[in-house]
């Protein structure tokens, strides 16, 4: 408890020997493991970091957090291939979790895995509509993809055209409606 009240005051060398202590104490505390990841992450401490999310899940395989937490340590590393797995397995358990789904599309998204990012970004406004860099994510894919079987010109410009009424002021989401015109010929 004391490690997580110094993690939330940003005190990580103390909370991480809060917890280190705990697990001194109790081996198979794969909570206090978790927590432990946590903290290595915020420091940059990645090799360690990941060391205790792996205990964390021997310990509790089936854990969303773990394998969430696992996969924002990967993808603070650029692993993005690993982190998909540890989204994907949040997924497994919490098909519906909002974050889960976003990173894993933002992951599929940097490894141009665009046809397994697209449902991801759908699942996300499902459950956020009004997000607004998703609305111009999705629609800037669905209007510019290389692969013509991917791309999807009406719905771009409704998403465009959502994201400009709900951030009439970014210019980023007038240049994705532009995209969105551009493929629907209406230049």
């Amino acid at each position: 408890g004391l490690g997580r009240v110094l993690e939330t005051q940003q005190k990580w060398d103390e909370a991480a020997a809060h917890y280190s202590t705990a697990i001194l104490s109790k081996p198979d505390f794969a909570e206090a493991h978790e927590n432990l990841g946590v903290v290595l992450t915020l420091q940059g401490r990645f090799p360690q970091a990941e060391e205790q999310f792996a205990q964390a899940l021997q310990l509790q395989p089936d854990s969303a957090s773990i394998h969430f937490n696992f996969g924002n340590a990967l993808l603070r590393q650029n692993k993005l291939r690993q982190a998909a797995t540890q989204y994907a397995a949040v997924l497994r358990l919490r098909r519906d979790d909002l974050q889960a789904n976003l990173n894993l599309a933002l992951v599929f998204t940097q490894l141009g895995r665009t046809a397994e990012a697209i449902p991801r970004y759908r699942v996300v406004l499902h459950l956020n509509p009004k997000d607004v860099q998703v609305l111009k994510r999705l629609a800037w894919l669905l209007a510019t993809d290389p692969d013509p079987q991917i791309r999807q010109s009406t719905e771009a410009l409704q998403l465009a055209n959502r994201a400009t009424q709900l951030a009439p002021d970014d210019p980023s989401v007038w240049d994705t409606l532009a995209a969105a015109l551009a493929e629907t010929a209406q230049f």
